[in-house]
């Protein structure tokens, strides 16, 4: 009798125990499971944002050597439609200077498209903590300021809201590019050590 209460007990303990670790093991599984997709939808993600980005330069490409044919057009139409007041029709008096502030402008900004394409390729390739990618960022950084030093120039010649908004826009992001650029650098340092101590 009481060795057959001792069998029953530890049966009810076995079974007790195979439940559990059964149901570990579904959870770990599980758990594999949610990674595998949350990383696969990660990478889908990086991705589409790597193809906007791409779909963005060349489209930028375009505009940018557009520039000069349909500046003139894009004037006529804003001072036909807003009236012979509005501050856009400055740009006709100083057309030639538009078109090269414009073009340059343009061009900064596809240097910084460049830029995030690259550093988009490396959080693809799940390796974004590299120097290569604070270099990019110290770049961007200097090709805001160059923005943001041409629309405050441009401000001199004839003057439009838009320029001085556009100029605190990339001010700001040149900034916080460089204050990240030395967060990224720090970072990579960090990488490399324990990279060696390992």
């Amino acid at each position: 009798m009481h060795k057959h209460y001792k069998a029953l007990t530890f049966e009810k303990y076995l079974s007790f125990y195979n439940k559990f670790i059964l149901q570990f093991e579904k959870g770990r599984a599980i758990k594999k499971i949610y990674k595998y997709l949350e990383d696969n939808m990660d990478n889908k993600l990086n991705i589409f944002v790597k193809t906007i980005l791409d779909m963005c330069f060349y489209f930028g490409l375009l505009a940018v050597a557009s520039v000069p044919f349909t500046l003139k057009y894009s004037v006529q139409m804003t001072i036909r439609t807003l009236g012979e007041q509005t501050e856009y029709a400055a740009i006709a008096d100083h057309f030639w200077y538009a078109v090269v502030s414009i073009m340059a402008v343009g061009v900064f900004t596809l240097l910084i498209l460049f830029e995030l394409r690259k550093m988009m390729k490396t959080v693809i390739d799940d390796n974004c903590f590299v120097e290569a990618n604070v270099k990019s960022l110290y770049r961007m950084g200097t090709y805001a300021f160059v923005i943001a030093g041409i629309k405050i120039f441009r401000c001199f010649v004839y003057f439009t809201t838009a320029a001085v908004v556009i100029a605190g826009v990339f001010l700001f992001a040149g900034l916080f590019s460089k204050v990240l650029a030395r967060v990224f650098d720090r970072a990579v340092k960090y990488k490399q050590e324990n990279d060696l101590t390992i």
